[in-house]
């Protein structure tokens, strides 16, 4: 982990879209970025500095993962310079993103993480103040289900971590962490749906409808998708194409022996 400065924030709201951990940019010690441009940028300051990581990864993860956190960067930085425009030029994808990234600072472990994550759904798929849970269920098990098997595994989950969005806000009141076997999942449903949203608004033809009716338009589109498969083939296929983006070109996970012969396997990021 680093720790962040307001120069580099547009860039490490795009990092949990990459990685399930929370990623922290300082000077000082660790990798020290004097100026934005050099976010991601290749330089072999980069490989002589230290890179934050638990004390419980063993040396030869540890050695392995420092060599690809400049590439690590660099997919960030790529993210930031492809999607940014996109959500500067639609404000309800700016609330979803900060929200999502206050999620995983937070974490979804507790009540105010599990919110922010829910506020990110809800900012995306909701555009009113009714039959909000039914909305959200649908639309986002309906996307997800294009590009995944368990749409309907989605949807009812969806129903169980709104259930417990309202009990948390109008009756339970803050309770540490999380009941139940799926609210954990909210995370991955909120970074697929921002995923998705973003792919799907990089698009020319939906950005020849004005700003205030776009998100609505979007919303339309995937009602009428649901009930006709050719337009859900058509919207699945271009989820698909975009989701390349969204791949890393370094490694996730780290496998090996340590030298006592010990196996380990570490998720980096």
């Amino acid at each position: 982990m680093f720790s962040a400065e307001d120069k580099f924030l547009p860039y490490l709201k795009f990092a949990p879209l990459l990685s399930n951990n929370t990623i922290e940019v300082s000077g000082g010690t660790g990798i020290e970025l004097t100026s934005k441009e050099e976010f991601g940028k290749n330089t072999k300051q980069y490989l002589n500095t230290e890179f934050h990581l638990s004390e419980h990864i063993p040396d030869e993860a540890r050695e392995e993962i420092e060599c690809n956190a400049p590439e690590f960067l660099r997919d960030i930085r790529n993210l930031h310079n492809k999607f940014a425009h996109v959500v500067a030029d639609n404000s309800f994808l700016s609330v979803a993103l900060d929200f999502f990234y206050d999620a995983n600072n937070t974490s979804v472990f507790t009540d105010e993480g599990f919110i922010c994550a829910v506020i990110c759904l809800e900012a995306l798929f909701n555009e009113g103040t009714s039959d909000i849970r039914y909305k959200i269920a649908h639309r986002a098990a309906f996307l997800m289900g294009l590009v995944e098997t368990n749409g309907t595994e989605i949807f009812e989950n969806l129903k169980h971590i709104y259930r417990y969005r309202n009990s948390l806000l109008h009756g339970q009141g803050a309770s540490g962490r999380n009941p139940g076997s799926s609210t954990y999942k909210v995370e991955r449903y909120a970074r697929r749906s921002l995923i998705i949203f973003l792919i799907l608004l990089r698009q020319k033809r939906r950005n020849t409808v004005a700003r205030k009716y776009r998100k609505l338009e979007l919303l339309k589109e995937i009602d009428h998708a649901m009930l006709d498969t050719t337009k859900a083939e058509r919207l699945r296929k271009e989820i698909e194409r975009g989701m390349g983006a969204f791949q890393l070109s370094v490694p996730r996970t780290y496998g090996g022996k340590e030298e006592s012969g010990r196996p380990y396997r570490i998720r980096a990021w």
